[in-house]
């Protein structure tokens, strides 16, 4: 599954108790406070709003190294990577600045045509999941018309399209129960290759029952264990083997853009090939990463993980 919600993709090198974020959001300029900005790690579900004096404080749980963001609407995003180095206080103020050309949501609606709709249709196979990606009939972006596109061409390389949002993608997972205000950095979109980068705070939803409940909490479990946090998280421990991975050397006579999610449909092509792979280890269940990876049953849980 995509990055994007592929919840808790950021590595964390440690973890522990009663850590404490704070500091202020100004106007760059001015240097007046802004009320209501949000910051928050990114990937997380840990933030905070700011107080009527721009004021935040986050505390809880805060990995040792991060990334803290702050937002307003209307304003540029900023991000900054923190090492807490052990500290249990840190103090990170912000200055945001005013985007001049900010559109209301009744101008950016006017703005959409056919066009529009033909480039969001991509974006939207790009940016949610991928074809064969069982939760991306689950994920669903509530406000595309902030998306605008244009057609960049550079004087080396290939014309690409490009995506801007002025203000945050407000996107639901309903698959994983998850709200996700995601700040589009940079979106572009070639023909055969894209690439897209920002940082995404996760809200929990409230489920209606416990039977749903039940389902997004094995969700998010199931959605861990398969995630390139999982695997770097192993590698950093030295652990993988006991987490469940197993590794291939992927043959480089196979184009990777031929390549699926179907691990052991991989494994087949490379036998029909008359190719063989080189085995690291042995694999014994299918994976996201089918290019060099695969997971078996038994890992322990995310809590787990991390306290090893």
């Amino acid at each position: 599954m995509r990055q994007l919600f592929f919840i808790w993709i950021f590595l964390a090198s440690g973890f522990s108790f009663s850590q404490t974020i704070t500091g202020v959001v100004k106007e760059k300029g001015s240097e007046l406070p802004l009320p209501f900005a949000n910051v928050f790690i990114n990937n997380t579900t840990i933030g905070a709003a700011t107080d009527v004096y721009g004021k935040f404080i986050i505390t809880g749980t805060i990995p040792d190294q991060f990334e803290l963001v702050a937002s307003f609407v209307g304003y540029g995003t900023v991000s900054v990577i923190i090492n807490r180095k052990g500290k249990p206080l840190i103090t990170q103020n912000f200055e945001l600045e005013l985007l001049e050309d900010n559109l209301s949501e009744i101008e950016l609606k006017a703005k959409r045509d056919k066009s529009w709709e033909r480039n969001l249709k991509k974006f939207k196979e790009v940016f949610l999941a991928v074809p064969d990606d069982p939760y991306g009939k689950d994920i669903e972006i509530l406000n595309p018309w902030v998306l605008d596109f244009s057609t960049v061409k550079p004087d080396n390389g290939f014309n690409y399209t490009q995506a801007t949002a002025q203000m945050p993608l407000q996107l639901v997972n309903n698959a994983l129960g998850y709200q996700i205000d995601f700040y589009l950095q940079d979106f572009r979109m070639l023909r055969n290759a894209s690439r897209f980068f920002g940082q995404a705070f996760y809200k929990t939803l409230e489920p209606e029952d416990s039977l749903l409940e039940s389902r997004w909490k094995e969700g998010r479990e199931l959605n861990y264990q398969n995630s390139v946090r999982h695997l770097a998280l192993s590698l950093l421990l030295k652990n993988s083997g006991a987490q469940g991975f197993e590794f291939y050397q992927a043959n480089t006579g196979i184009p990777k853009e031929n390549r699926t999610n179907d691990f052991y449909y991989e494994l087949k092509k490379i036998h029909h090939s008359g190719q063989s792979g080189t085995h690291l280890y042995q694999a014994t269940w299918e994976w996201d990463l089918p290019d060099f990876s695969s997971r078996k049953n038994g890992s322990p849980s995310s809590e787990q993980a991390l306290a090893e």
